[in-house]
């Protein structure tokens, strides 16, 4: 009681005693859940008494199997009926975009009800997120700021009549997260109408009927999906620059999703002047964020005779161009890493491709390595 403890401190927690794995997992809790006590002390109380009740009603401590009398509900706080309330999971298969996070708290209003997302990050502790009336239907930005990794497992509470539709049409989207968000930014408008909201749930559910293990890797897209149209393979007595070879790849970019050329190689061009990414001898990617779409799409080019791309590297014969929404930074930021891990594991990959007589050949050859990594 007399300690010291400020925020970011790491404080280590001994417990003993009856129930000590509970009372210590319940601590825990509370802890690393404080933030924003001193401005909203109640509703703190009730963020940090519901993280616990939904804690208990998943932890098992063995001194429970001692007691004679069960112990009471953690808060005190009467809790919906059974018919009112429904708890469902949904492991995430994209990171939560500025476009698709909007769309939850709008299917909750379209049920009426009130809905509770929580979820532990490794380092982090728990986080827990509402949307309801009670706070005119929105929810915390600061979900978006979190680096919520691909696969992490969020729990759904729908509370009120309609709570199980709102539960499980939410944990359609987040099942079928990177989807849902292709889907949202395709269309032109009024996504976030009743129309719009009756749509997206409409698609999820879809996608989540058609789900299969046997898939997963569709439900996570590998690099050879994303690609826009088909692969520029060049031939070996044609010449390039840098800004042919970019004006090249932005083409294909721009006839699929309605974008000037012109805008797309100024945007590549200020990155490239900022950054030069060649990850293997030989190999540049080229990247730029857009307002909203494409979510994330890439065009290869294959030159054999070579481009001098910067100073540095003067013989670069493969090419990537990633497009990106600018609130999917974080996803082009996953996919990166993939190709790292990608060349890395397939050693023969680059030659190959450069190799490539057509599209066709260029694109069963980068499928095949990713398959082979996959069912590895």
């Amino acid at each position: 009681m007399l300690a010291s403890f400020r925020h970011g401190d790491i404080v280590r927690l001994e417990v003993s005693g009856k129930l000590e794995v509970m009372a210590s997992s319940f601590l825990k809790v509370v802890l690393e859940n404080m933030d924003g006590f001193a401005d909203d002390p109640d509703g703190t109380k009730g963020r940090v008494c519901a993280l616990i009740d939904d804690l208990y009603s998943r932890l098992y401590d063995p001194d429970l199997d001692d007691l004679e009398i069960p112990p009471f509900a953690s808060s005190g706080i009467k809790t919906p009926s059974a018919e009112q309330e429904h708890r469902s999971f949904a492991v995430i298969n994209d990171r939560l975009h500025d476009v698709s996070l909007p769309m939850i708290p709008l299917i909750v209003k379209y049920f009426a009800c009130k809905l509770h997302i929580g979820f532990e990050l490794p380092d982090k502790g728990v986080f827990f997120f509402t949307t309801g009336l009670e706070n005119n239907y929105t929810i915390d930005s600061r979900i978006v700021e979190l680096d919520i990794p691909v696969g992490i497992r969020m729990t759904i509470i729908g509370i009120g009549p309609r709570g199980k539709e709102a539960g499980i049409a939410v944990r359609n989207v987040l099942q079928n997260l990177w989807q849902c968000d292709q889907w949202l930014r395709s269309r032109a408008g009024g996504w976030n109408s009743e129309t719009g909201v009756s749509d997206l749930m409409k698609y999820a559910r879809e996608m989540e009927r058609n789900s299969s293990a046997a898939y997963d890797y569709v439900r996570n897209p590998l690099i050879c999906t994303l690609i826009t149209q088909s692969i520029s393979v060049n031939s070996s007595d044609r010449q390039f620059s840098k800004r042919e070879g970019l004006e090249q790849l932005a083409r294909s970019h721009a006839l699929v999703y309605d974008l000037q050329i012109a805008e797309v190689l100024k945007r590549v061009e200020e990155v490239e002047n900022k950054q030069v990414i060649v990850p293997r001898p030989g190999f540049a990617i080229a990247h730029a964020a857009m307002d909203r779409s494409p979510r994330i799409a890439i065009s290869f080019g294959v030159y054999p005779s070579g481009i001098t791309w910067s100073h540095d590297y003067n013989s670069i014969k493969l090419v990537a161009m990633v497009l990106y929404a600018r609130d999917t930074f974080r996803t082009w930021a996953d996919y990166r890493r993939k190709f790292g891990i990608l060349f890395r594991s397939v050693p023969n990959l680059q030659r190959r491709l450069v190799e490539s007589q057509t599209s066709a050949d260029f694109i069963d050859t980068l499928r095949a390595a990713e398959f082979s990594l996959v069912k590895g």
